[in-house]
């Protein structure tokens, strides 16, 4: 077996990050200790649970409480907490013209509050890594192989992010002063991995479209069109995903030790279930990705589909302005300035 070196990989350690982060003015805003949200609009009214940040969800404080049951580490003694890890990833075009391209990973702290998260000023987002961008755009009879390479690269990428330090901090905790004095013992904990399709089936390591195309449960390809009704969403919970080790182990010893085709089967390690041991589930973190999914992806062209639909009909252009109504607001109008005003 020949081994290659690749070059182009930069990364700042997880743990540097996380360092940082609890160093920074934003640490002060952190929710260490999850709760629940009840809404009641008035004394007669139904209580509401509210669900609007990760800290307040049920994964949160099922994890949270998993932590507290579990034994302390010897001789300490400090409040265990959570820091929430949401990983962000998407390649990128760096201009309108060309074929330069960067694939940066971006790293959120869940223990901040969305609306802190979406302000662009705000120093939230940690720049953490970009992924070297190797191969051919070529077509050739080499193709499988070239995108059997490109998914070990990519999780051997993480193999390397996912390092000893990181992982020791993941099992046994990381001591680290917060913001109120109070020295914690911090447990990271990957909560979500926001990507597109073809990202995602990298991370998930499955097969792009194939015979069970969702990289979250089992259900096929031909049972698509149930989508939506009842038994669409009792398969996927019962066809959940799981990660099978042993299964994954056989094949690459066929490929790797016995010559067979890559293309025989899905045959890559996934990183996130070999290094954190399966006690995070790859398959649940791969959380729906509103950009992606909606506004660009399956959204987008129904809606598109849906004017289409009234260009065609009677009335068309009556219907499409009508549309267009229930959308603009009414008090838009187009500003103008006195020239008078300008200097």
């Amino acid at each position: 077996m020949e081994t290659f070196n690749v070059t182009g990989m930069h990364y700042c350690p997880l743990i540097e990050v996380i360092k940082e982060a609890f160093s920074s003015p934003l640490a002060k805003k952190f929710h260490l200790f999850p709760f629940k949200q009840f809404f009641q609009a008035n004394s007669t009214a139904p209580v509401e649970r509210v669900f609007d940040e990760v800290y307040t969800s049920d994964a949160w404080l099922q994890a949270h409480d998993n932590l507290q049951k579990q034994p302390p580490e010897p001789g300490c003694n400090l409040e265990r907490v959570i820091l929430g890890l949401t990983f962000w990833l998407d390649s990128t075009h760096l201009g309108s013209f060309g074929t330069a391209k960067a694939w940066p990973v971006y790293l959120y702290f869940a223990n901040l509050s969305k609306y802190i998260c979406a302000c662009p000023n705000s120093g939230a987002c940690n720049h953490v890594a970009y992924i070297p961008l190797k191969g051919t755009h070529r077509k050739s009879h080499y193709s499988p192989l070239l995108t059997h390479c490109r998914r070990e690269l990519f999780l051997a990428v993480w193999q390397s992010f996912l390092d000893d330090e990181f992982l020791h901090a993941y099992k046994h905790g990381i001591v680290l002063k917060c913001s109120n004095g109070v020295v914690h013992c911090i447990y990271p904990c990957v909560f979500t991995y926001s990507a597109d399709y073809p990202e995602k089936v990298l991370i998930a390591t499955t097969r792009d479209m194939g015979q069970c195309p969702c990289p979250r449960c089992l259900v096929l390809k031909s049972e698509i069109p149930k989508m939506g009704q009842v038994r669409d969403l009792q398969a996927q919970i019962t066809k959940a995903r799981r990660y099978t080790a042993d299964k994954i182990k056989t094949a690459r010893e066929f490929i790797y030790r016995l010559g067979y085709s890559v293309t025989s089967s899905a045959v890559e390690v996934n990183s996130f279930a070999d290094r954190l041991n399966n006690t995070s589930n790859v398959f649940t973190m791969l959380v729906v990705d509103i950009m992606h999914e909606f506004e660009l992806g399956v959204w987008k062209a129904v809606f598109t589909h849906l004017i289409h639909i009234l260009h065609a009909s009677v009335g068309g252009s009556y219907t499409v302005a009508k549309l267009d109504a229930r959308y603009i607001p009414s008090n838009f109008s187009i500003w103008s300035i006195n020239n008078s005003l300008l200097f």
